[in-house]
């Protein structure tokens, strides 16, 4: 780096909107960041609008920097885009505004013909469109240069989900999420119990039957008989036991020597996290 050049800062104080950059809402605790870039950058990520977020993600995983983050022009060694076909008008817009040594674009679910218009002599990967978990290790293999990765083939954990009714709202999207882009097998009362079945004996083989059993620790499920039951029984049958706390109440007393995971908290640290 050149003397007094200026680079992007990571934000580590836990108060910036602009993952995984410093947007200077810090400044009011009287210092600042400056997120201008003057140097040359070693890599550097854009994305079609639905997969900003992968870039965001690879320049925090490959300690280079997203474009969409930094207004203005850019030098980079390396220049990753991320392409699925959509919003192609507008990442040509912000490719005009960088200048790149090489290129690599990676195809997410295009066949490198259907892009070679746009990015002409740039270096082509291309990958199917897949579930989140397996995708996000596919395109650091295509970044990092390691051979492509195989299907995974390990078994996914069954888990019991013990929770209060009056959650769902808030734990179905993240439930739904681990079913569709982990494939794990999940316990839920409110819909793995069919229509007529005898619901406690239901739960007891369920909870016999799983690998782990996640309490989801809030107000309500404090209140609740049925979660302290559900927990009883993975005590008794020696259950790998999970405590996830959703608010700021206490986990119930027969938890408590259980080092919960603090939702508030850890968004109180990385405000990015939804």
């Amino acid at each position: 780096m050149t003397a007094g050049a200026k680079t992007l800062e990571q934000c580590i104080c836990g108060r910036s909107t602009r993952y995984p950059l410093c947007d200077g809402s810090h400044a009011s605790a009287g210092w600042t960041c400056n997120s201008e870039v003057t140097d040359i950058a070693q890599i550097v990520f854009l994305a079609s609008p639905h997969l900003r977020n992968l870039a965001d993600r690879l320049a925090h995983r490959f300690n280079g920097t997203s474009a969409h983050s930094v207004e203005g022009p850019i030098h980079t060694r390396t220049l990753v885009i991320l392409a699925n076909g959509l919003g192609v008008t507008d990442v040509l817009a912000r490719r005009n505004e960088l200048k790149a040594d090489e290129t690599l674009v990676i195809s997410i679910g295009l066949d490198e013909a259907a892009l070679g218009w746009a990015f002409g002599e740039a270096r082509y990967k291309t990958i199917p469109a897949e579930p989140a978990v397996t995708l996000w290790s596919r395109v650091q293999a295509c970044v990092s240069g390691d051979p492509p990765l195989e299907q995974e083939t390990t078994a996914r954990p069954r888990v019991f989900i013990s929770h209060a009714v009056s959650d769902e709202p808030l734990i179905y999207p993240a439930l739904e999420a681990l079913r569709s882009d982990y494939g794990l097998e999940l316990f839920v009362c409110a819909d793995s119990i069919d229509a007529g079945a005898d619901w406690h004996g239901e739960i007891i083989s369920h909870i016999r039957e799983c690998e782990r059993f996640v309490v989801l620790s809030s107000e309500s499920s404090g209140r609740s008989l049925f979660c302290a039951f559900e927990a009883g029984v993975a005590v008794a049958l020696e259950k790998p036991i999970r405590v996830v706390k959703l608010d700021e109440s206490d986990v119930p007393i027969h938890l408590r020597d259980r080092q919960a995971i603090d939702v508030p908290r850890l968004i109180s640290r990385k405000p990015w996290l939804t």
